[in-house]
């Protein structure tokens, strides 16, 4: 009896042992999940910090593009028929054969907000694998998205003309995945551009009207009155502006704006 009990009690006692090596290593195996788990989440935050500050320069820079091609395009963001069409340049009418073509502040901020739409996405994925500089970090886009796994929606952009700025808000959902860790963002929104679009459609709208009531006649008081710079090149029977606004700047460049007015009437 005396050596049932011992070996009952040996029994016990590695029944015991192995529940308790069992315990360890499942313990064990959690942390070592939940470390992962929390080293993904840390990797994560990092490189979504960078991915952030890449597509908001990128926004930014396509915003600025944008603005360029509305105002070398006369308010439009194509070439819209009839244009005025020259060896060196073109540009669209504002004024034709007594029709006005003048692009409302309404119809500008459609216009920049479907050349946002359609470019904004050139930013993912990177064109090329250059490194670029982001605050100072050096960051190759190539190596950066390709440790991540990335889905995207198209991007909504909404553009409101205010009298001294041009205000883009850009909605593009983003989901980042990095092991077992994920992250959402949308909002990729750059700072206002100080851009006085009311101004100039204000001006070309006077403009037209007085040219519709004096086909033959340029008022230069009219013009002489705008805070901007005006250059006026005449080709037979039209008339091609370039306005040149000192207060707004795109890059520390003043904003331009190029339109043309066929009056049918020969200078």
């Amino acid at each position: 009896m005396e050596k049932r009990g011992q070996v009952s009690i040996f029994i016990v006692l590695g029944v015991v042992i192995l529940l308790i090596i069992a315990s360890l290593l499942f313990l064990s195996g959690v942390v070592q999940t939940s470390s992962l788990e929390q080293d993904d989440a840390v990797d994560l935050q990092r490189h979504a910090v960078y991915v952030q500050q890449y597509v908001d320069n990128c926004v930014e820079d396509t915003a600025a593009k944008s603005l360029v091609t509305l105002g070398y395009r006369g308010g439009k963001d194509a070439l819209v028929g009839p244009f005025f069409d020259e060896e060196f340049f073109d540009s669209n009418y504002v004024l034709y054969n007594g029709d006005s073509h003048v692009a409302t502040v309404q119809e500008m901020e459609s216009h920049l907000e479907g050349l946002m739409d359609k470019h904004v996405q050139d930013c993912l994925p990177p064109a090329d694998n250059n490194n670029i500089l982001v605050e100072n970090d050096i960051v190759n886009p190539g190596t950066l998205f390709q440790s991540l796994r990335m889905n995207h929606d198209n991007p909504t952009t909404d553009v409101t003309i205010m009298d001294e700025q041009v205000l883009f808000t850009v909605d593009w959902p983003l989901t980042l995945r990095h092991g077992d860790a994920m992250k959402e963002m949308n909002d990729f929104s750059p700072e206002p551009f100080h851009i006085e679009l009311v101004q100039i459609a204000t001006f070309l709208e006077e403009l037209v009207t007085k040219s519709q009531q004096h086909p033959s006649h340029i008022d230069a008081f009219h013009l002489l009155s705008q805070n901007m710079t005006i250059d006026v090149t005449v080709f037979n029977e039209t008339s091609v502006f370039l306005l040149t606004d000192q207060n707004s700047l795109i890059d520390y460049t003043p904003f331009q704006f190029l339109f043309a007015m066929h009056t049918g009437v020969a200078e």
